[in-house]
């Protein structure tokens, strides 16, 4: 019998090897933050039916990087070298089926910045055949039914109509190590994009 999104647990979600994040700035990041820890309370019980783990508000540039600390590192200060701040436009609530790390995420624009960001981190890394881009913020991780996920939806969409349409301007790069839970999260660094 083939295992539904309900019966997975949170130990079958790992990260693989490095990602390159974009983070928000503070005003952006607080309010985006608060709703992550909040998600993350309520929606974690005693019993583990349900775990929805802390993590920090993000955007994914392109993540599954292997190799070792320092050849990410180096690589990725020179991707940041080659790409000028940009603004990144959020879009909108969504949810996407029951991956683990896209429950329920808000949109972003795939604007001309955020598109040649991730088309020249594709090439720095190697990364052509990489999936299509869907840049987004996720707001929680797990395996939620659509129930849940739809009700998650609305309440944020009622609670927070217009944190989902801010607009800022990315001027770094942040390399993290994405491997594992997040749990054993880590940040490798910051890397200045060109001004």
């Amino acid at each position: 019998m083939a295992e539904g999104p309900e019966s997975k647990t949170p130990s079958q979600a790992k990260g693989r090897g490095y990602s390159i994040w974009l983070v928000p700035p503070k005003e952006a990041y607080e309010p985006l933050d608060d709703v992550i820890n909040r998600l993350c309370a309520e929606y974690s019980d005693g019993n583990l039916r349900y775990q929805a783990p802390y993590f920090s508000p993000h955007i994914t540039l392109i993540g599954g990087l292997m190799g070792s600390r320092n050849a990410v590192a180096a690589k990725t200060a020179q991707l940041a070298s080659l790409i000028d701040e940009f603004e990144v436009k959020l879009g909108g609530l969504a949810e996407l089926s029951d991956e683990y790390f896209k429950c329920v995420f808000v949109k972003v624009q795939k604007t001309r910045g955020i598109v040649a960001a991730n088309q020249t981190a594709r090439r720095i890394f190697e990364k052509k055949d990489d999936p299509e881009y869907m840049p987004h913020i996720s707001l929680i991780y797990g395996f939620f039914p659509k129930n849940i996920r739809e009700r998650i939806m609305s309440e944020e969409g009622q609670r927070n109509p217009d944190m989902f349409s801010y607009k800022f301007n990315i001027s770094r790069l942040t390399l993290c190590l994405t491997e594992d839970t997040t749990d054993k999260w880590s940040k490798v660094g910051d890397f200045d994009l060109v001004k």
